[in-house]
C-alpha cells in the first residue's frame, strides 16, 4: 500500500494503491515522484509500508529508477492511523485498547452487522465464540 500528500489545491490527498507486484507499485510512486506531486519540496512524501525491509527495498528501488531516494517517510499502518487521528482530534493521541479487550468488543459487535454480509454470517452462524 502506497501513499502520498498531495498539494493543498487537492484536499483529498490520500492515494492508495495496491497490488501483487510490488515492482509496478515502485515505477507507479518513482512516477508520482518524479513528477513533483507534492505542493512544497520540504514536507516529505508519505508512503504506508508494512515492514521495514519493504521500506528499505523500496527505497533502492526509488534510488534506481530517481538516481536518489530522499525525503520520503515510510510509515507503518498503526503509525499512519495514530498520525492521521491525532490530526482529526487537534493535536491529541488516541488511547490504545489492549488487544484482547478490543477483540471481545469487536466480537460483540459482529453479529449485528452480519444481517447484510453473507460471509460473516456464515462465520458467525455456528455460534462459538471462540475460533
Amino acid at each position: 500500500m502506497l501513499i502520498r500528500r498531495l498539494p493543498p489545491a487537492i484536499r483529498n490527498g490520500l492515494h492508495m494503491h495496491s497490488s501483487n507486484r510490488l515492482e509496478e507499485l515502485a515505477c507507479l510512486l518513482a512516477d508520482m515522484l518524479k513528477g513533483g506531486a507534492g505542493a512544497d519540496p520540504f514536507v516529505p512524501a508519505q508512503v504506508v509500508v508494512q515492514t521495514p525491509g519493504v521500506a528499505r527495498w523500496l527505497s533502492l528501488r526509488l534510488a534506481d529508477k530517481l538516481g536518489c531516494c530522499m525525503n520520503v517517510e515510510y510509515l507503518f499502518p498503526r503509525n499512519f492511523i495514530d498520525a492521521a487521528t491525532a490530526r482529526m482530534l487537534g493535536g491529541r493521541r488516541p488511547a490504545h485498547p489492549d488487544a484482547e479487550r478490543m477483540a471481545w468488543r469487536i466480537f460483540a459487535v459482529l453479529p449485528g452487522l452480519a444481517a447484510g454480509e453473507e460471509v460473516l454470517a456464515r462465520y458467525l452462524e455456528d455460534g462459538v465464540p471462540l475460533k
